[in-house]
C-alpha cells in the first residue's frame, strides 16, 4: 500500500509494518501523526525518515503568510530537524517532552532506534 499526505493517509489498517517519510514533513506533529499509521496491531513496525540532513527543512513559499505564522513554522521545523539528527538519548522521550509531557528516562521497552 502506498499513500501520500495529499491523498490524506486515510489508512485504517492495523497491519502496516513500515512508514517511510520521503523528505521532511512540515512538523514534528506531522511526523508523529503519520508514523502512527504503523504498528496499530501492537506488532513491531518501523518508521523511516529519508531526508537530506544537510538541507534544513523549509516552508512552502507563500508571500501572503503572516510573519508570526512563518516564525511558528520555523520553530516547528527546527524542532523536527533536532529530532531527526538526535544521536543520543531517546527519541520517544524527546517527542514526549516536545508534546509537553515529562520524560526523565526512556520508557520501559522503548524500541526507538537509539534505545535499541
Amino acid at each position: 500500500m502506498v499513500a501520500t499526505c495529499a491523498f490524506g493517509m486515510g489508512i485504517d489498517k492495523s497491519c502496516v509494518r513500515l512508514v517511510v517519510h520521503y523528505d521532511w514533513p512540515q512538523s514534528l506533529e506531522a511526523l508523529h501523526q503519520e508514523s502512527g499509521r504503523a504498528g496499530r496491531d501492537g506488532a513491531p513496525a518501523r518508521c523511516v525518515l529519508v531526508a537530506n540532513l544537510q538541507k534544513t527543512p523549509t516552508l512552502l513559499p507563500n508571500a501572503a503568510r503572516p510573519a508570526e505564522q512563518v516564525r511558528a513554522g520555523l520553530r516547528r521545523l527546527t524542532a523536527l530537524r533536532g529530532y531527526a539528527v538526535l544521536r543520543d538519548g531517546c527519541r520517544q522521550c524527546r517527542l514526549l517532552r516536545y508534546m509537553g509531557e515529562a520524560c526523565a528516562a526512556p520508557p520501559p521497552g522503548c524500541a526507538c532506534d537509539l534505545c535499541e
